[in-house]
């Protein structure tokens, strides 16, 4: 049993949690539609974008729109697409959220909805009318783009007593196709090698041959020894953007704490979402660096004797004999 006033502090606790639950706001912003298909857009064309922000807030909102190039799991093959027209093996990887103009920004977003006329005539009841402006460049790549509207508000939302709301929050995508030939290809340039760090720097020079920008990695690097069997370092890179006609380093790196120096085959397979390349080649494992140290240089150099020390005792002797004299 508890005590008095055991009870009394266990009772008072769960009142204080109970006002402090009840008191801070869960709140959201919600977007429809979740998306636009602009279809085929041509190059230097400009198209006003019409969505619409709900939320559920009793005050004003004051929300930040941000564009976003989005996750880039969206280029991945698994990721399910329903209700838009994205074909991946034409897709351009290349930033086209720096096109969105945002005509207002950041927007208040009034607690009382109303309705809404769409586009497509229909009726929605929703707190804002938000219009943003997307621009085509001349110098757009072909193929199919995306990228995504993201609402941030401007501050944490207070309850109506203690405690601080939160706020969930959705994002709104663009999708659109730039006229022209869109094509995903590249091949390995070459290999190279170099000592930095401690580490053997390998490096498979990719160069991109299509016609759009994509996201590349080299995912299965090998170092032979004697023969094809013998592999002696299974290698991998990060992921790199590559526009059109670029050559890129993609870099791995190799401790040769049990490796001689020498000349040593290698392979290499490079891949992007829709396709990859492999091919082989020579690389040199180089010696270790000469560490060296500043003591070890001072060591090095005997014999460079400091004249400014003996300018400064003659100096002093003549100040001595100059005041012995006065």
């Amino acid at each position: 049993m508890l005590d008095g006033k055991l009870r009394v502090f266990f009772l008072s606790s769960i009142a204080f949690l109970c006002i402090f639950t009840g008191s801070a706001q869960s709140l959201s912003i919600g977007v429809s539609p979740g998306f636009v298909d602009l279809g085929e857009v041509r190059p230097g064309s400009t198209h006003l974008i019409e969505f619409f922000l709900i939320t559920d807030s009793n005050t004003n909102l004051v929300v930040d729109m941000i564009s976003s190039p989005g996750n880039p799991d969206f280029f991945s093959s698994s990721r399910p697409r329903t209700g838009y027209d994205f074909n991946l093996s034409e897709a351009s990887e290349e930033y086209s959220h720096r096109w969105v103009e945002f005509i207002e920004n950041p927007v208040l977003l009034p607690p009382h909805k109303k309705n809404f006329r769409t586009k497509a005539g229909r009726t929605l009841l929703a707190n804002k009318r938000v219009t943003v402006i997307l621009n085509i460049p001349e110098n757009a790549e072909p193929g199919y783009h995306s990228s995504v509207i993201r609402f941030k508000p401007r501050s944490g939302i207070q309850g109506a007593g203690l405690g601080i709301g939160t706020i969930a929050s959705v994002e709104f995508r663009i999708i659109f196709r730039v006229s022209g030939n869109a094509v995903r290809s590249g091949y390995i340039a070459g290999f190279g090698s170099r000592r930095a760090g401690g580490m053997e720097v390998i490096d498979v020079f990719f160069k991109n041959n299509g016609t759009v920008t994509m996201r590349v990695k080299a995912s299965d690097i090998r170092i032979y020894g004697n023969n094809e069997s013998d592999i002696i370092a299974r290698l991998k890179t990060t992921s790199e953007f590559i526009r059109p006609g670029q050559i890129v380093a993609l870099h791995a790196y190799l401790d040769t704490a049990n490796i001689n120096p020498g000349i040593y085959n290698i392979s290499a397979r490079v891949s992007w979402e829709t396709g990859d390349y492999q091919d082989t080649g020579e690389i040199q494992i180089h010696p270790p660096e000469m560490e060296t140290t500043g003591a070890v240089v001072a060591q090095q150099a005997p014999g460079v004797f400091p004249f400014w020390v003996i300018s400064m005792i003659i100096l002093i002797i003549f100040i001595g004999i100059y005041w012995w004299k006065k």
